[in-house]
């Protein structure tokens, strides 16, 4: 595979950092910030709970319908909005025996993955619960045309990189951890 140069030209990323992946944080520094950021939930919750929200369970899927639409489109990969709308509506037990939008297991492994991280978010982030998002994701064991392993980290020597651009004039946006 041919190495594409990166775009942050010399400017270090985090996993390059000497201290990656055991940083150390002043609390002194960072308190007042995280006194004020959880005043303000504090508030937010409260005046939530305050009133009864009409609608809720549709605010919540049309939520999720628009963070999977977003994660997609971040990746330059457009989805079907009604068979995302499918998938979600079928996650919230809503489905239609009427509904004739054709199921994508690719859609509904990322919104089994947008679920995860929407109601699991202060669950640690372990190799086997990414392991579980790769096997969502990739339950075909391709990513395009190409094979991979599934549930498991690469094996293989070349760099992840996210790359934009025509051949020949390749941007690279990000370069993962080795």
């Amino acid at each position: 595979m041919k190495r594409i140069k990166p775009i942050h030209k010399g400017r270090q990323v985090i996993w390059q950092s000497k201290q990656w992946p055991h940083f150390t944080v002043n609390d002194l520094q960072v308190k007042d910030a995280l006194l004020d950021a959880r005043r303000k939930q504090g508030q937010v919750l409260g005046k939530a709970n305050a009133i009864v929200l009409k609608g809720a369970g549709e605010l919540a899927q049309e939520m999720y319908i628009q963070e999977v639409m977003a994660t997609s489109a971040i990746e330059g990969e457009p989805l079907n909005p009604e068979s995302v709308r499918t998938s979600v509506l079928r996650k919230f037990g809503v489905s239609s025996s009427l509904d004739q939008t054709p199921k994508s297991q690719h859609v509904d492994g990322l919104v089994e993955v947008i679920q995860d991280t929407l109601e699991n978010y202060s669950e640690p982030l372990t190799a086997l619960r990414l392991y579980q998002w790769h096997r969502a994701l990739f339950s075909q064991g391709t990513g395009g045309f190409r094979k991979i392993t599934v549930g498991q980290f690469r094996t293989y020597e070349d760099l992840m990189q996210i790359v934009s651009g025509n051949f020949g004039k390749e941007v690279v946006h990000y370069t993962a951890a080795p």
